[in-house]
């Protein structure tokens, strides 16, 4: 067996059978190398920790451990990783040896942030943060998205944030076509004229309310017919138009005279962005982020968006 990864395992063995008593202070044998930089190509442990740092990913937040210190710093199995690091340090471990080991911590997946292809920064005015999503009406991870990472940047970024929802659908042969059927590219339509006649507070409301209308009737799904889906889905919009105070004869007439257009606008952005799953998100057309993420996975890379002297409060300086 490879000696260094013979090494590796023992020592993680160790960490997790006596972690507590391994990592207290007792009786050892002072390493000679104890305080002096390990062999490789960092010239110091300072240097070689701050590069594992921005490498190590905290399994609870997809966040690397510097990250975690300067936005969430509750990151105990970073701690707990360092520590171990600093003793292998102290112990002389070479630089390669020690990154061989790491790679057998259980960490976390970094957020799937990408940066889109030729595209240029788009920020809002003043140098707000532009915020695209594309979502199905009906897709329960849009939902969250909505629930979570957008509540939760209006509570952060509320200010400084310019944000517009679009939607997922295809146009084939003068149909439109949705991948939860026709009910969605229905509600599809209703809500791209709420949203362009009525403006994002009224969306957030009525969308709020059917989300809650939404919900018995995808727990109907296979027991009850698509006529009988279609109608529930319609009661539960026709009662939120009703709850959000939205005129229904003004937007029966932008659903039968203007959707369309808004629609198709939303299947060209969405291809250039290549927005093809619920939800996707993309900030200044800069940065892409498929999935519904809480926004403390996300927040250090939307926070590199602003620039220095318009960075929010919710951003650390």
């Amino acid at each position: 067996m490879n000696i260094v990864f013979y090494r590796a395992v023992t020592f993680v063995l160790i960490l997790c059978v006596f972690g507590s008593l391994f990592l207290a202070p007792g009786c050892q044998r002072k390493s000679k190398t104890q305080g002096e930089a390990t062999t490789g190509r960092f010239k110091s442990p300072d240097a070689f920790r701050e590069y594992l740092r921005d490498r190590i990913i905290c399994p609870t937040d997809g966040l690397t451990i510097n990250q975690c210190a300067k936005f969430n710093p509750d990151c105990p199995s970073g701690k707990k990783i360092m520590a171990v690091i600093d003793r292998m340090i102290k112990e002389g471990w070479g630089q390669k040896d020690i990154e061989d080991a790491v790679s057998l911590f259980a960490q976390g997946r970094p957020v799937p942030i990408e940066t889109v292809a030729n595209s240029q920064p788009c920020p809002g005015p003043g140098g707000n943060l532009r915020l695209d999503f594309f979502i199905m009406s009906q897709c329960p991870y849009g939902f969250r998205f909505i629930d979570g990472a957008l509540s939760e940047m209006l509570r952060d970024f509320g200010g400084v944030l310019d944000w517009e929802p679009h939607f997922i659908l295809s146009h084939d042969g003068g149909k439109f076509s949705s991948l939860h059927g026709q009910p969605e590219v229905d509600e599809d339509t209703r809500q791209v004229c709420i949203y362009k006649t009525w403006g994002k507070d009224k969306w957030l409301i009525y969308v709020r309310c059917y989300e809650k209308g939404w919900l018995p009737c995808a727990q109907r799904q296979g027991q009850a017919t698509p006529a009988e889906m279609a109608q529930c889905y319609l009661n539960a919009a026709n009662a939120c138009v009703k709850e959000s105070k939205i005129p229904e004869g003004e937007l029966d007439v932008c659903m039968k005279t203007r959707a369309e257009d808004f629609l198709l606008q939303d299947i060209a952005l969405s291809g250039k962005y290549g927005a093809n799953g619920s939800p996707t998100a993309v900030y200044n057309c800069q940065k892409k982020v498929g999935g519904a993420y809480p926004l403390v996975f996300v927040k250090p890379y939307i926070c590199e968006l602003f620039p220095p002297d318009k960075l929010p409060s919710a951003c650390p300086k």
